[in-house]
């Protein structure tokens, strides 16, 4: 979905970190689309009143699941990762999900859509759950799920007024790879839904939410000038 906005959109920048977002803001109008992979909190002050965030959901344990064989395929370089990816790459998948960095890769777009990312305090799943329902409400955040990519893609090119290009298939699993897992997978697999329920509740109000709003959708609008906050993932776009 990134590489299909950012043709439309070439004025565009893409922060692959929060830690770089924060050390080099992006000043107001300098770009019409700004894509992120973390919680889209971080841009609040950044945002016109005129301004989109749009992004995709996965589904929870499948995206877990997803991110567990990217951390142990042969290519990627486990110099690169974060202690939580050298764990998921090193440790059986039931003793990872014992750990806080399980916990909370089990739960992540909950927490990503969930709290301020300035917030310190614990919070339950309960507490993530209803903040991530009030920000997929707010009228300029438009979510969908990852399996409706298509669909969202049209949805968007009627909305924000380009000519929407076909998407590639990324980030897909080797079939061999898959049943090299299959076991372990297998047995952690309830664990994991117990752990991530909020999140799939979460999946699913953005699953109906962006049903409707598809098969309702108006014909688009002209706007004077958009700009846009895109993160994929839980993605998010920006319109000003």
């Amino acid at each position: 979905m990134w590489e299909a906005l950012n043709r439309a959109f070439p004025s565009h920048v893409y922060y692959s970190s929060m830690n770089a977002c924060l050390a080099n803001p992006p000043a107001s109008d300098d770009y019409d689309l700004i894509g992120l992979h973390f919680s889209p909190t971080v841009l609040s002050w950044y945002l016109s009143e005129d301004d989109w965030i749009v992004g995709m959901v996965r589904q929870p344990t499948e995206r877990f699941l997803s991110g567990i064989m990217h951390s142990r395929r042969e290519s990627e370089d486990p110099e690169t990762f974060t202690p939580s990816m050298k764990a998921m790459r090193e440790m059986d998948l039931i003793d990872y999900l014992m750990t806080e960095y399980g916990r909370h890769e089990a739960r992540l777009q909950l927490i990503t859509f969930g709290p301020d990312y300035r917030q310190t305090d614990a919070l339950s799943d309960e507490e993530l759950l209803s903040l991530a329902l009030a920000f997929a409400q707010r009228e300029n955040v438009f979510l969908a799920p990852s399996e409706r990519s298509h669909a969202f893609n049209r949805f968007l090119g009627k909305r924000l007024a380009f000519r929407p290009r076909a998407l590639g298939r990324l980030n897909a699993n080797e079939p061999a790879m898959h049943a090299a897992y299959i076991s372990e997978f297998n047995r952690a697999v309830q664990r994991i839904n117990e752990i991530n329920a909020r999140e799939r509740e979460f999946y699913d109000f953005v699953c109906h939410s962006f049903n409707e709003r598809y098969l309702e959708a108006s014909p688009s609008r002209s706007v004077a000038r958009q700009g846009h906050w895109y993160t994929p993932n839980a993605g998010h776009l920006r319109t000003g």
